[in-house]
């Protein structure tokens, strides 16, 4: 899902979806944006007071369970990603959230990827990928945990990183002195 914001303060997308009558879709709203993210189910906006808006696809075809977005809320940081549930081969595609709060603690749904985030605490990024979460901690370092009984990534010698990015079979950081530092198997082929 593809969306954006224009000058005038109105959502705008590329995916068919029908979002203009969403009632916080105002400019009021839009203008406190610092975070939008979005998947097949749902589109994710996260203001600067910690507030978290969603908006619903109208085809929700893959009948994935969401959270109770009433508990996500005083958040300073939401991810969206797919993750594969069950064992080979008969895995399915399910997508996960986890969203860091202002306290620095991190939620996650569904329950797998709760369960990997629970109790983490001094959190500024939680990142999702095919098989497992990377935190980000406000001191510059990093955390992982494997999902669906996969192996966490070794990022335990990772400092000063300023942010992180995670893809299915791998992540990056990007330090702040410019340098990149990698995680996981880049020529992994899927199953």
């Amino acid at each position: 899902a593809m969306f954006g914001i224009t000058e005038d303060w109105r959502l705008v997308n590329a995916s068919g979806w029908k979002v203009e009558n969403e009632p916080w879709m105002v400019p009021e709203v839009l203008k406190k944006a610092v975070y939008m993210t979005g998947n097949d189910e749902y589109l994710l906006v996260l203001t600067e007071d910690g507030k978290l808006y969603t908006c619903q696809c109208e085809d929700n075809a893959l009948g994935t369970e969401p959270p109770d977005w009433e508990q996500w809320n005083e958040l300073q940081a939401i991810e969206t990603a797919w993750i594969f549930s069950g064992e080979y081969p008969k895995r399915r595609p399910m997508i996960a959230y986890a969203g860091v709060r202002t306290d620095g603690s991190v939620m996650g749904h569904p329950a797998v990827v709760h369960d990997a985030v629970k109790g983490w605490t001094d959190m500024k990024e939680a990142e999702i990928g095919g098989r497992w979460v990377v935190g980000l901690k406000t001191d510059g370092s990093c955390i992982s945990a494997g999902l669906e009984g996969e192996a966490a990534l070794d990022v335990s010698g990772w400092t000063e990183v300023e942010t992180i990015e995670v893809g299915n079979d791998f992540c990056v950081g990007l330090k702040k002195d410019g340098t990149l530092v990698f995680a996981g198997d880049f020529f992994h082929e899927m199953d």
